[in-house]
């Protein structure tokens, strides 16, 4: 099964999954969640670098072809991994970190390019470079930034983009898709996406940035520590489904936001824990359609949705979160039966 494949059969199990009564009755064993980290079996390596430079190793592979990367720390000449290079539908070009090795990527990756898989590594944006910014303001690239392309995999990654001491400059928004050539058939999976964004807020720098984009699926992420919004699906986000992740932040942003012409999107089984800002919203500028918000637990205060979104099973509870684990026996139905955030 191909990428594109896997996203289309996520959003059937999706649908099916809709009845929190389901999902309570449904015993699957949690899958194990531990980002950054390589997995897998080193069979799968077609080749193994210990050092270099990992954007010349991506770009030679061959189609089917896995690129492992032994355990370390890397940084390109200009800080800034571009893949270019595309693989095919039946021969995906994947990237991923050794198994059971920690790969810390200090800088960004940037990619229009189709079938690839990016699996297991860490990246620390807050040492990509730092540019010009709106409102007079500097900060750094996005540690993943897909402008184009199709049938894309970015799973159990763990990502940053800010420095513990909060320097502005060394900040910027985590993950971002959308293009002038919209990218398409993308899924973010079983990943930590967290210490995103300048703080002071600007109300511009997120975890994850849906922009112009269509066919994504973020799912199972642990989605903490935004600057501002958790998940932003705008302004032209389209048949986007967001499901089983857990967001927790202190933002007065949202966690979950709508906006503009976000069309046909889809926000089902979430733990949303943003007590000092709104939980999934519409925005100001609201004019999409087609959406539809169902079956999440939030806290601490209700949906604020225009009223031509859909919406049910959702409650208001607290989630009581420990690390990444839901512990509220209210908020753990909600979950996908096979969330790696159930106790």
């Amino acid at each position: 099964m191909n990428v594109g494949q896997t996203c289309r059969a996520l959003v059937v199990i999706a649908v099916l999954t809709l009845s929190p009564t389901l999902l309570a009755g449904s015993a699957v064993a949690p899958a194990p969640f531990n980002p950054g980290f390589g997995k897998g079996d080193p069979a799968e390596c077609s080749r193994t670098i210990r050092a270099g430079s990992i954007e010349a190793a991506a770009n030679s592979l061959e189609n089917g072809q896995v690129l492992c990367v032994r355990g370390g720390i890397y940084t390109e000449t200009d800080r800034l991994i571009t893949i270019r290079a595309s693989g095919t539908v039946d021969a995906p070009k994947k990237i991923k970190a050794y198994p059971g090795e920690r790969v810390e990527i200090r800088g960004a990756i940037v990619s229009s390019a189709s079938h690839r898989i990016i699996e297991g590594l860490f990246i620390d944006a807050s040492y990509a470079t730092s540019g010009p910014a709106p409102g007079s303001r500097v900060n750094t690239n996005q540690a993943i930034q897909w402008i184009g392309g199709t049938n894309i995999r970015i799973d159990s990654v763990e990502i940053v983009n800010r420095r513990p001491n909060r320097d502005p400059d060394l900040a910027g928004t985590c993950v971002y898709f959308g293009g002038t050539v919209r990218p398409t058939s993308i899924t973010l999976e079983n990943s930590s996406i967290h210490q995103c964004g300048q703080l002071p807020r600007t109300n511009h720098e997120h975890c994850i940035y849906a922009a112009k984009v269509s066919e994504l699926t973020i799912r199972n992420n642990w989605i903490h520590d935004c600057a501002d919004r958790g998940i932003q699906l705008s302004p032209d986000a389209e048949r986007v489904l967001v499901v089983g992740n857990v967001v927790s932040s202190d933002s007065p942003a949202a966690g979950i936001l709508l906006d503009r012409s976000a069309t046909s999107n889809r926000i089902q089984n979430n733990v949303v824990d943003t007590p000092n800002g709104k939980t999934i919203s519409t925005g100001l500028q609201y004019a999409g359609s087609g959406n539809a918000v169902t079956d999440n637990c939030v806290w601490d205060t209700a949906l604020a949705l225009r009223s031509d979104v859909a919406s049910g099973g959702n409650i208001v509870a607290d989630p009581e979160i420990s690390h990444s684990t839901v512990t509220a026996a209210a908020c753990v139905p909600r979950l996908p039966p096979d969330s790696p955030f159930r106790p």
